[in-house]
């Protein structure tokens, strides 16, 4: 529930992101979906793309680890473009989301290829920017799927269609990518409990139907108490006189009594 509940939240927010003015991220990666106290994923550092690209960039920077490590989630045909717009693009953002949404199922960190892979960030946009040929046989480099983990807690249907959702989305070609309408109408099929609300709502919702499905076990067993105390009450009447069987149903002591004479019927 926590992995559709983050879904829901960064897919809603690149939804409505794409729909305003802003129209872009272009700087979309793990580091800026950030969680708050409620669990809510919210979409972070969008916006002001010039100012963004008129930040100095210090020479020892320029081949640093975190420089290119930063581009891991730049879509190849924008890596290939010396002259990518500054804002980004809609499919180049889809094509982040994909990767966001690959660490957020396997948890195997940013552009995971396997353990026995140890490529550096620059190897690995290497191996991306080159054009990748139709015709050809070599796989397409993305990403490593693991088959040995279970992404989510859910159906093997379910786990298909949000895999192969994923991968639809790092298409190699842009126009092959969905956009985030069509991707919020496969999310919200996938799990439709979850699209409105947050984690925190989900959870007081299903403690709230919890509590109601407890109230109608209790009052059931409740019921079948009653039924049963009422029987042994029938019963103690038959075999004791209704003066000693009204005081042992009601929980008092019986007092023994002394008859001068009695009559015993056979």
């Amino acid at each position: 529930m926590m992995k559709y509940s983050l879904l829901h939240d960064l897919v809603k927010g690149m939804h409505y992101l794409h729909g305003s003015l802003i129209r872009t991220h272009g700087r979309l990666k793990t580091s800026n979906c950030v969680v708050d106290s409620r669990f809510v994923l919210k979409v972070t550092d969008f916006g002001l793309a010039e100012l963004h690209a008129m930040e100095d960039i210090k020479e020892d920077e320029l081949e640093s680890h975190a420089y290119y490590r930063k581009k891991l989630w730049t879509a190849p045909e924008l890596l290939r473009d010396p002259n990518s717009p500054v804002q980004g693009t809609q499919k180049g953002d889809v094509y982040s989301f994909a990767l966001i949404l690959h660490e957020m199922l396997f948890r195997k960190g940013a552009f995971y290829l396997g353990e026995d892979e140890c490529l550096s960030p620059k190897e690995i946009l290497s191996k991306l920017v080159q054009p990748l040929d139709p015709h050809s046989d070599i796989e397409l480099f993305r990403p490593l799927i693991p088959q040995d983990c279970q992404p989510v807690d859910d159906t093997p249907e379910t786990v298909k269609k949000l895999i192969e959702l994923m991968m639809a989305c790092w298409s190699e070609s842009p126009s092959g990518r969905p956009d985030f309408s069509t991707i919020r109408k496969v999310v919200h099929t996938l799990n439709k409990e979850n699209e409105t609300s947050n984690l925190v709502d989900n959870l007081l919702k299903r403690m709230e139907q919890y509590a109601t499905n407890l109230e109608g076990l209790v009052e059931e067993r409740t019921q079948e108490y009653l039924g049963e105390k009422k029987k042994v009450e029938e019963l103690l009447h038959q075999l004791l006189p209704p003066s000693i069987a009204d005081q042992l149903i009601g929980g008092n002591p019986v007092q023994a009594e002394a008859y001068d004479s009695v009559t015993i019927f056979f």
